[in-house]
């Protein structure tokens, strides 16, 4: 891609297709080097006095949606539309349309119409070592990498253009900025673009709005679409989230409540014997305590068969009062650890109590005591993996909004 600066050589050059007849018209005369003959697709070393023909295509030639010779204003400036190309990637598979321009004061820019955008390249005259760290101020982010092949030429260029013709291409974004690196052999090209809408290049062209892009994608719609499925597919994911599924969900296999003094303080309690069902699931242990201004501390640990066990600490601490700016309380007078995979089977719980209220001396009214309940649930709702699942679904249509804006 190249940004020549030239002034005017010679006026448009009318010449004879030597293989049909056809007339050719070279806007860039002294300048191009190929054209493509309109009316039978062979293509003409126009550099050459006897205009000899180099191929001859082998299909007809299609009119692209900018046709030859059309004139647009962009970026101040007034371009010519003289080539046209289309190059497809080798290992995706997809196409888009290449506008060469000229402009007799400015040179040469190319217009790119992929599924998604429209861009205006201009070729840099100084080689670019690393994007990612930063040229002209900006910072790019590769975008793609892969081989294009041209597929399709039409008009003239200034140098021998032909189907068949590959090149490593790799891009990088920093907005609606785009640095493009060209390599074929040992020549690198490098060019900066930037990024239209698809209306500012009708407007520029005088094309009606109802032109259909290269490859009939509206990447805005498109855009909003998986924007809109993703807000749906979030919601649904939450609906289900709290409906609740398979046997036993949310069963209470144990809860008892218990009275302990000072004197049980570092002493296990063991549990009678309780069935968790199902072969596998996650299981909550939860703890409550009507403390105030105090706290208690439950080591408890899951016995079951094989010698399997499964230990926690439920912190549970309480406390509240009156101050200057009024009542408050913090804290919790309940705790609970989730188990995510808990098989099925016979369990005992071993619960040893610690206490804020054990430290106290033994009074009137008694030894310190405190009263707690342990329940273990089967099956329980749990919002940790909801979460990631979320993060997980709406990732994709996120990065879309951001990348089109």
């Amino acid at each position: 891609m190249s940004d020549q600066q030239t002034k005017p050589t010679a006026l448009v050059r009318t010449l004879a297709c030597p293989s049909c007849g056809g007339e050719v018209r070279i806007r860039a005369n002294g300048i191009s080097i190929t054209a493509i003959c309109g009316a039978c697709g062979s293509t003409l070393d126009v550099n050459n006095p006897d205009v000899k023909i180099i191929s001859e295509a082998k299909q007809r030639t299609r009119e692209p949606p900018i046709a030859l010779g059309m004139r647009g204003h962009l970026v101040g400036a007034v371009w010519e539309v003289i080539g046209f190309q289309t190059r497809t990637d080798t290992a995706e598979g997809w196409n888009w349309d290449e506008y060469l321009l000229f402009n007799p004061y400015r040179g040469f820019r190319f217009l790119v119409h992929d599924e998604e955008n429209w861009t205006l390249y201009c070729m840099l005259r100084q080689d670019v070592p690393d994007p990612e760290a930063g040229f002209e101020g900006r910072r790019y982010q590769q975008q793609s990498h892969g081989t294009a092949r041209t597929t399709y030429v039409l008009g003239e260029f200034y140098w021998r253009a032909r189907v068949g013709d590959e090149a490593v291409v790799t891009e990088y974004r920093d907005g609606d900025r785009i640095l493009s690196r060209e390599a074929n052999g040992d020549e690198i090209i490098w060019s900066r673009g930037i990024t239209f809408p698809e209306e500012t290049v009708q407007i520029a062209f005088g094309l009606k709005t109802d032109v259909p892009a290269s490859r009939a994608v509206d990447a805005k719609t498109h855009t909003s679409g998986v924007i809109r499925v993703g807000v749906y597919a979030a919601i649904a994911l939450f609906l289900l989230q709290l409906l609740p599924f398979g046997p036993g969900h949310g069963t209470i296999v144990f809860s008892r409540s218990f009275h302990a003094v000072k004197a049980d303080e570092g002493h296990t309690v063991v549990s009678d014997p309780f069935i968790i069902p199902g072969k596998g699931g996650n299981l909550r242990i939860s703890g409550q305590s009507p403390v105030s201004n105090d706290w208690v501390e439950l080591s408890t640990t899951l016995s079951g068969p094989n010698n399997t066990a499964y230990s926690a600490t439920l912190p549970i601490e309480y406390y509240d009062g009156n101050d200057s700016d009024g009542a408050w309380s913090e804290g919790s007078r309940s705790a609970n650890v989730t188990f995510r995979s808990v098989p099925g089977g016979e369990y005992r719980l071993l619960i040893e109590p610690y206490a804020g209220v054990f430290k106290n001396a033994v009074t009137r009214f008694g030894p310190p005591a405190v009263d707690y309940t342990v329940t273990v649930t089967r099956h329980v709702t749990t919002w940790a993996e909801f979460l990631l699942a979320l993060v997980l679904l709406l990732a994709y249509p996120i990065t879309r909004y951001f990348m089109d804006r």
